[in-house]
């Protein structure tokens, strides 16, 4: 006579499971020393370099900043160009700045 045993494996693999979890939340919870991690620095960027455009386009800054150069029109007024950078910079991430 063969006999045949069933069980889950959610029974057998870590049947402790839920009480080693609280064992370790309540061993972090009575350190009472705080660990002070550096703070990352972002990466620098490498500078940008600045071709010369055909006629007609220029560079321009968004907010002064020349590391986010953007390429328009030279034929805009100042006021032209001042309104078209606020907006670009207002969307500067989709730009990828």
């Amino acid at each position: 006579m063969v006999e045949v045993m069933a069980t889950s494996l959610l029974e057998t693999s870590c049947p402790n499971l839920e009480e080693d979890a609280e064992d370790f939340i309540q061993e972090e919870a009575d350190l009472e020393e705080s660990i002070d991690l550096e703070k990352s620095k972002l990466p620098s960027k490498p500078p940008i370099k600045v071709k010369t455009l055909p006629f007609g386009i220029k560079y321009a800054f968004l907010n002064g900043d020349h590391e986010a150069p953007v390429i328009i029109s030279d034929k805009l007024s100042v006021e032209e160009t001042f309104k078209l950078l606020l907006i670009l910079g207002k969307h500067q991430s989709i730009l990828g700045y």
